[in-house]
């Protein structure tokens, strides 16, 4: 189950990340003309670029998790559900917006298609399946701190086992050293993609300022 839940938290996010990087350079020699003759502003061409997409990234995650929850056996109750849809909405939502950074700051797709694994492997490789969070050298702990993928997989499992009540006393969340809970988790998760967001809008806008 929770190598199963680590998948599908890279599922998530490699897939977002990757369907996004060409998102702004498809456009540039436009929107770079069309800035210099003052069309529109950066904020509103920033704006519905990343809300146009809003309505499929919400109903595309939930026949998604419709499917995958029930597949892989969750618990089926109506609330853990909801939870889980909510971490698989919101680590997308980090990752797309990790994305438009990607996308805001390299003028070529090729670059930025090379780049987007070499920066998440790192993230994905220590967020805490494959090298437990305790047992990190401290110098490393800051690659978990920026991943995306470890908060996402740590709500999940907790949504899962944290109220275990089939009398198991082996605690894989314990196991493997999380300790920032589930509702801290799907709250930094909001954070990253606001804050990467607001990254994406002024290297967008620092690129229309070296053309004017």
């Amino acid at each position: 189950m929770a190598g199963g839940t680590f998948f599908l938290c890279i599922n998530n996010t490699m897939m977002p990340l990757m369907g996004t990087l060409g998102l702004f350079q498809n456009e540039r020699p436009v929107f770079l003309r069309e800035q210099a003759n003052n069309m529109y502003s950066i904020f509103i061409y920033f704006l519905t670029k990343t809300m146009t997409e809003q309505p499929i990234n919400l109903m595309a995650p939930f026949m998604n998790c419709l499917i995958v929850y029930y597949a892989m056996g969750f618990d089926h109750t109506f609330d853990n559900f909801i939870v889980f849809y909510l971490t698989i909405y919101f680590l997308i939502q980090a990752n797309l917006a990790f994305g438009y950074v990607l996308s805001s700051i390299f003028h070529d797709y090729a670059v930025a298609n090379m780049a987007a694994p070499a920066i998440m492997m790192p993230l994905i490789l220590f967020s805490g399946f494959y090298s437990n969070y305790e047992t990190q050298p401290e110098w490393l702990k800051t690659a978990s701190y920026l991943s995306p993928v470890k908060y996402g997989f740590e709500a999940l499992l907790r949504n899962e086992f944290e109220d275990n009540t089939t009398g198991d006393d082996f605690d894989i969340i314990e196991m493997l050293g999380f300790n920032v809970g589930k509702w801290n988790c799907i709250l930094v998760l909001i954070g990253i993609g606001i804050f990467l967001r607001l990254v994406a809008y002024i290297a967008l806008s620092q690129l229309v300022s070296k053309f004017q």
